[in-house]
Order: structure tokens, then sequence, then C-alpha cells
């Protein structure tokens, strides 16, 4: 069992009505559409893990901003199509004061690395990103 298969036990979610939910307007209508916004910091390819990933154009350091994920109430390809690991390189952070959320390198990422999320840090809850007082 893969890492994404376990945490999907944890939180008791059929993979296949993920699948079904991902695919489906009432989804697109909480994440938004799927656009290309045209970064060039990576690029969509086959994943080894799943699916399509996407992979970096060029070498970034921790702190390094990759791209957006979601961008004026639409998802970008990095948004859709960045993967989960534990092993994760990246992570997406919620801004406030636009409603956007960006992909920041959590660690040396290499030319051509696929760019991973850990799934268990991200999510559409935006009180998740804020800081607690």
């Amino acid at each position: 069992m893969n890492d994404f298969q376990k945490m999907l036990n944890e939180l008791n979610i059929n993979v296949d009505d993920l699948n079904k939910y991902i695919e489906s307007k009432d989804f697109e209508n909480l994440a938004g559409p799927v656009v290309d916004d045209n970064n060039n910091n990576y690029k969509v390819l086959k994943s080894k893990i799943e699916g399509k990933g996407i992979f970096a154009n060029k070498e970034f350091t921790k702190g390094d901003v990759i791209g957006y994920g979601q961008l004026n109430k639409t998802r970008t390809l990095a948004g859709r199509y960045t993967n989960h690991s534990n092993l994760n390189n990246a992570k997406f952070y919620y801004i406030r004061e636009n409603n956007n959320c960006i992909l920041i390198a959590e660690k040396k990422i290499l030319l051509n690395d696929e760019i991973l999320v850990n799934y268990r840090h991200h999510t559409y809850n935006k009180e998740y990103y804020e800081k607690k007082k």
C-alpha cells in the first residue's frame, strides 16, 4: 500500500469515489476550473507515482516560489497535477490577501525532479493556512 492509499484509508475515503468527485462539477465549483497559467518553472509529464505530475524545468532551493496552485478562482496545472508523497519537496500555501495559493519549494529540487506535496498538509479549508493566535 502506498502512502496516498494509506492516507485515504486514514480518512475513510474510497479512491474510486474520490476520483469521481474530482471529475465532478461540484468539485470544479469548489476548486475552480483548471487553466494553464503559462508557468515555465515546470512541465506536466507522465508520473511514475500516478497519472500526470509536474516536473522541474530548473533547480529550486528551499523557499523558492514554484508557482500558483490556485489563481483567481481557478486551479493551475500545478494545482491539478502535483502528486502526493510523504517525502514531499514542496508545499502549497494559502494567501489570505487575494484568496490564491502558491507552491513553495520545501527543499532542494533538481532539474527534471517531480515536484511533490504531502496532501496531508494541503486543504481547501482556508483556516488551515491561517496563523493561530
